[in-house]
């Protein structure tokens, strides 16, 4: 969605997340379940990253650029403690709300490896927090005003032989989302109150025909089950760009990244779409980005890049 100047969307996506802290989490759910996730999981670490060579012993320094309610943190911090690992997980949010639940969920938790720090990740220098073995930075990117500047500061904040995991959106698959995020726009503009937003946002839903691309797109269901934090976060935030694959391996250049792994790569690859023996030879001869392009393109239905 565009239409607002940097300033007023970067007002507007603060005073959203404080009104409705995402992920929706109780932290009371903490005593009977753990949310597992990728790219974040301590085995996927250790592989994609270190190559499973690193010391079990040394010090994991991790930080979750944009930690939200803690979901990255928690799990990862259960993981190092379940399996004994020395370190720290710096969460890093500018939402106090959202910092505060994630400190809530940790003392279910018994988590002594969990740093909070309030503040953005724009200002990751000025923080002064050290160098990181692992930085997680998901679903956060693409709602900045500047991503390479935010991405060349968190690589300045990686320390040698170090490695990040990185979560996009894709277009694709959230087809119908821009269209509604476009429509609430104008009728409850980012600049009026978050309240009185969603409330609009509500009875529109009620009302959504049944040709809305929403309807009949099967990637999302925030906007009927993750309460009041999930439909505003997905249509109605103020700045929310998508990446296909090709604009994502940009972004990572640009940062001088290498990429170790599209998560999930059984999806990046054409050859399982397209068993027809002469497509297949045209396939041999495109690169691993054309192919994953060709794979996303195809599919139709990639809602992030992982």
């Amino acid at each position: 969605m565009t239409g607002m100047n940097a300033d007023a969307a970067d007002t507007a996506l603060a005073a959203q997340y404080e009104a409705y802290p995402y992920p929706e989490r109780d932290p009371r759910d903490e005593g009977k379940r753990l949310l597992i996730g990728s790219p974040s999981h301590l085995r996927e670490i250790d592989h994609w990253v270190f190559g499973a060579t690193r010391p079990r012993s040394r010090p994991l320094r991790a930080l979750v650029a944009g930690c939200g309610t803690g979901d990255a943190a928690i799990m990862l911090a259960t993981h190092m403690a379940r399996e004994g690992r020395p370190g720290e997980v710096v969460a890093l949010d500018r939402s106090a709300h959202a910092l505060s639940i994630a400190r809530a969920r940790a003392r279910v938790r018994g988590l002594d490896n969990i740093r909070y720090v309030a503040g953005s990740l724009t200002d990751l220098a000025a923080l002064d927090l050290g160098a990181f073995d692992y930085i997680d930075c998901c679903g956060v990117l693409h709602h900045l005003p500047d991503p390479d500047a935010a991405l060349a500061g968190l690589v300045a904040a990686l320390a040698p032989g170090g490695g990040m995991g990185l979560m996009v959106y894709a277009p694709h698959g959230r087809t119908g989302v821009y269209m509604l995020q476009d429509a609430l726009a104008r009728l409850a503009p980012p600049e009026q109150e978050p309240a009185a937003r969603l409330d609009v946002a509500r009875r529109v839903m009620r009302h959504l025909p049944p040709t809305a691309w929403l309807r009949v797109n099967g990637n999302f269901g925030d906007h009927l089950t993750g309460g009041d934090a999930g439909l505003y976060d997905l249509l109605l935030n103020p700045r929310d760009r998508a990446y296909d694959v090709t604009a994502l391996f940009g972004l990572l250049d640009r940062a001088g990244l290498s990429v170790a792994c599209l998560m999930e790569p059984a999806r990046y690859d054409p050859a399982l779409l397209l068993p027809d023996p002469r497509l297949r030879g045209r396939l041999d001869g495109l690169d691993v980005r054309a192919r994953a392009a060709v794979a996303e393109d195809l599919a139709g239905n990639m809602a992030t890049d992982v």
